[in-house]
């Protein structure tokens, strides 16, 4: 029979499980997990069966969550009695809410059917395998291997496998992730923990007598977690932006289950650098300990470490928080903004909220799934270079059932038979065939009272997944549109509007990725976005996709404006049109097509006021060498396809040979100058890219580098 209870409150919900409420959300540890774990979230929702929906963050199944939170409330178990209605009524519940609640199940089940491993779009590329780090059982037993790939000129790249159980392999590790080198725990004498970025940084201290770990791709669960129980352990933490992130990230997990947390920062690592490079520069091992003992105790954020005789219970209903005060910055001080982090270099910030807005009919969509598409590859958009590759939630409320066959077109019309591995750049290698992007055809209504946080954990089961499957970040969120997913009274009420656009901004907050909201012009052009000007006064950056239309309605000159940007220019237009791509007939004998976006950047206005950027003079040498080597070597070449623009272009490997001839170094042997010359052209080469001064690309596994723009000459 199915179970009635009384309705929930949240703040009720989050002190019997010992844990906090923000709304109708509750964050509290998960089953078997310490106090200190927030890897549940419960979302009260009076419509589910039980009163509420559960999701947990470290994999744990649903079921245990559905069990044990009924437990805490005294509630009686489910029965094997239960009717196919009851079960029903509770997974309808859960598809409502948009989790996938029984991956791990759903995970064995496909696990069979698995792809056999193969890594040719690597080696055919020119990568070589270099490495295979066995993750163990405590007890010796092999369940997956992580692969290292490194190539002559690009950046390394990593693949999973494991045992098929018939003397092969399957792609992927499956669902089960453990700790790396795990057999060693048992085996040590001591209880101090080195927690190391990579699987090469870990092998290398325990060579040297260190008890070394790692998870791959960062991807804490709880039984990596709960191997370190008791442990004092010390997270090296790399020398970049993602190194400092994943730190972070394992100090957070290991937080309250390890005896104590350090994040150690080594003294002189260069940029990008870890413990590897440390001890190439001839820093001794032996000092290693020192420097982590002289390390804080790492403590959460605004966390006043307790001691557990003082220990106080969480507040009751209707007490209230205690009063701190907002943390000062100081000029002179670390400025972690100092640098703008592009989504989209000088056009789309990393994070925050923003606009793609424009008439009827000049394929705002289209625009939209082309931006995910450069983001997904790292291929650029409408001639703008891609800072940061991940994965894409779209979420679709108006025409969701037109996105698979507007994705086909992209990757028939646009990424079939490109190579995603550029010099210069972190692309991840990316399967046409299995893009990482997922979709929902229903969006709460944003100024609901509980949107952000459906939306939130919507989003964050789609990061795990991208990050599990095709190891990226959930870079970007669309929302298509604006206008159907607002649930406002008044479109034109700025109030109303106001909090659709700060539901995008913290949902970007929460999730570390740039929310763009589809919307419409209204009648007047001029005027911009249709409803209240509150929208694109808030919004951090607004595109608008522009067009002609004739008495007919035809459309022409379509564009794609700069409408606003902040901290940046505004004004520029890049010219597009909507190429129409048939993908074959129906079953009626019928033709299907959809359309694509073709960029012309050639011909893009630059906004007023603006300055070509000249070469900087450490950049002189390598200016020197384009410049020769195109005169010498030069051919007119179409990297972009027949369509695209001609451009004169030279192999990288002659300019590399002109550059070497010109750059004096320093050295005592040949060896020693060949190899100072073979790292400066490598850092003028990448130092020229992110300038944008010179562009690459892959023409059949020769690097062609040309000048963006021979009047910078």
């Amino acid at each position: 029979m199915n179970q009635h209870f009384m309705p929930l409150d949240a703040r009720t919900l989050a002190r019997v499980l010992g844990g906090e409420a923000t709304g109708n959300n509750v964050r509290a540890p998960g089953p078997g997990h310490s106090r200190d774990d927030r890897s549940m979230s419960v979302l009260v929702d009076p419509k589910a069966p039980d009163g509420f929906v559960a999701h947990s963050f470290a994999n744990d199944a649903w079921e245990s969550l559905r069990d044990y939170i009924n437990e805490k409330l005294g509630r009686p178990a489910w029965s094997s009695s239960d009717t196919a209605e009851d079960i029903i009524a509770r997974m309808t519940a859960h598809a409502r809410a948009g989790f996938d609640f029984n991956a791990a199940s759903r995970q064995r089940q496909e696990e069979p059917e698995s792809k056999s491993f193969n890594d040719r779009r690597l080696t055919s590329a020119g990568y070589r395998q270099v490495a295979a780090y066995d993750y163990l059982t405590e007890d010796g037993e092999l369940l997956y291997q992580v692969l290292r790939y490194e190539h002559p000129t690009k950046d390394k790249t990593f693949l999973q496998r494991r045992p098929d159980g018939r003397g092969g392999w399957l792609s992927g590790a499956g669902s089960r992730k453990v700790l790396y080198r795990w057999p060693d725990l048992p085996a040590t004498i001591h209880n101090r923990a080195y927690v190391c970025e990579g699987e090469k940084d870990a092998d290398r201290l325990a060579a040297h007598g260190f008890l070394a770990v790692t998870v791959a791709n960062g991807g804490w669960t709880s039984e990596a977690v709960e191997a370190l129980r008791g442990y004092d352990c010390f997270v090296l933490e790399d020398n970049d932006a993602s190194g400092r992130e994943k730190a972070a990230n394992a100090a957070t997990m290991l937080h309250g289950v390890a005896d104590s947390v350090r994040v150690v920062r080594l003294p002189g690592l260069p940029e990008k650098g870890d413990v590897s490079d440390w001890l190439d520069a001839g820093n001794d091992y032996n000092e290693l300990p020192h420097i982590a003992d002289k390390t804080p105790v790492w403590t959460p954020r605004g966390d006043e470490r307790e001691d557990s005789a003082t220990h106080s219970e969480p507040p009751q209903d209707g007490a209230s928080s205690p009063v701190k005060a907002i943390p000062l910055q100081w000029h002179g001080d670390a400025d972690p903004n100092e640098d703008r982090a592009w989504l989209i270099r000088d056009l789309i910030p990393e994070t925050g909220k923003g606009l793609m807005s424009g008439q009827w009919g000049s394929g705002k969509t289209f625009g939209a799934l082309d931006l995910s598409a450069s983001v997904m590859t790292m291929e650029a958009f409408a001639g703008r270079r891609v800072n940061r590759q991940g994965g894409v939630l779209f979420i679709a409320p108006e025409g969701a059932y037109e996105i698979p066959i507007r994705l086909r077109g992209i990757v028939e019309g646009k990424l079939q038979g490109l190579t995603f591995l550029h010099t210069g750049t972190d692309a991840k290698p990316i399967d046409p065939g299995r893009l990482p992007i997922a979709w929902i055809d229903e969006c709460p209504p944003l100024v609901g009272k509980d949107s952000v946080e459906i939306l939130t954990l919507t989003a964050q089961a789609a990061a795990e997944r991208m990050e599990e499957t095709f190891g990226l970040p959930l870079a970007l969120i669309v929302v298509d549109t604006v206008a159907a997913s607002a649930g406002v009274m008044d479109e034109n009420a700025a109030a109303e509007n106001h909090r659709v656009m700060n539901a995008l901004e913290t949902l970007s907050r929460k999730i570390g990725a740039f929310v763009l909201g589809v919307d419409h012009f209204g009648k007047m052009v001029e005027t911009g976005t249709r409803g209240s000007s509150a929208k694109e006064a808030a919004a951090d950056v607004v595109l608008a996709m522009l067009a002609d239309r004739d008495v007919s309605g035809t459309i022409s000159n379509t564009r794609m404006a700069v409408r606003k940007l902040r901290g940046g220019a505004t004004g520029a237009e890049t010219p597009y049109s909507l190429e129409v791509i048939r993908l074959g007939d129906n079953k009626h004998g019928e033709s299907v097509t959809t359309c694509i976006v073709r960029w012309d950047p050639e011909r893009s206005s630059a906004p007023a006021g603006t300055t070509r950027e000249r070469w900087p003079t450490s950049l002189r040498v390598f200016q020197k060498a384009m410049q020769l080597a195109l005169t010498d070597h030069g051919k007119r070449i179409r990297p972009f396809g027949i369509e695209g623009p001609e451009v004169l272009g030279v192999a990288e490997t002659k300019v590399r040979a002109e550059f070497v001839a010109a750059y004096p170094v320093d050295g005592e042997t040949s060896e020693k100058r060949s190899e100072a010359k073979k790292k400066a052209f490598s850092r003028a080469l990448k130092n020229a890219l992110e300038r944008e001064l010179v562009i690459s690309r892959d023409l059949a596994g020769v690097d062609h580098l040309w000048l963006k723009d021979s009047g910078d000459e």
